[in-house]
């Protein structure tokens, strides 16, 4: 018999324990998550409260805005939290070849068109690695009416961005009131926006 070699028990009641063993981490970390999102004062920017309102989105970490950000959009605009001082600002992450973000870019013109009286500005950063010219004409392809960023040169002033689309929305303080990674519906979105009008 070879000593080196791991055994398995043919118990059941051993295999059943073995199981479940699988699932006590991710147990672990759920009882930990909503002890800590219960106490009070967890979201200090209110993006919690935001999130609750939005049932079924399970929103990225909220953190506070880098003070000082700043986007170049290809058009030559500049837009900066000095800049959006009053305004709700949308950032898209996104790239042209991802099709969950082709799917968002007809909700982001909704968004675009809809609230933009009312002080909303849609931002799209593209992670594309792309000439600036190229991007401008995907973007044209695309449908793209909101300003459009070249994101591969941009430092990523609202954390990692693990996943694209991911959405960072500022409040009119400039603060993170949400972020996502993944599809948003437009219903979503539009509370998400309507709530902090």
């Amino acid at each position: 018999m070879n000593t080196n070699t791991p055994t398995r028990s043919t118990s059941p009641i051993l295999q059943q324990g073995q199981r479940w063993s699988r699932f006590a981490p991710l147990l672990i970390a759920t009882a930990g998550t909503i002890f800590l999102l219960a106490r009070p004062g967890a979201c200090p920017s209110g993006g919690c409260a935001l999130t609750a309102a939005l049932a079924g989105i399970t929103p990225d970490p909220v953190t506070d805005a880098s003070p000082g950000w700043r986007f170049t959009a290809l058009n030559g605009t500049t837009y900066s939290d000095e800049s959006q001082q009053g305004h709700i600002t949308v950032i898209a992450y996104w790239a042209t070849w991802c099709p969950p973000c082709r799917k968002e870019i007809p909700v982001l013109t909704g968004v675009h068109e809809r609230f933009r009286e009312r002080g909303v500005t849609v931002l799209g950063v593209s992670m594309d690695e792309l000439p600036s010219e190229t991007l401008a004409s995907k973007a044209n392809d695309l449908g793209i009416a909101y300003p459009v960023i070249q994101g591969e040169s941009a430092p990523l002033f609202f954390g990692p961005i693990d996943a694209i689309p991911t959405l960072v929305i500022l409040d009119r303080e400039g603060r993170v009131a949400l972020r996502h990674t993944g599809f948003l519906p437009a219903r979503d979105l539009d509370k998400a926006i309507t709530q902090l009008l």
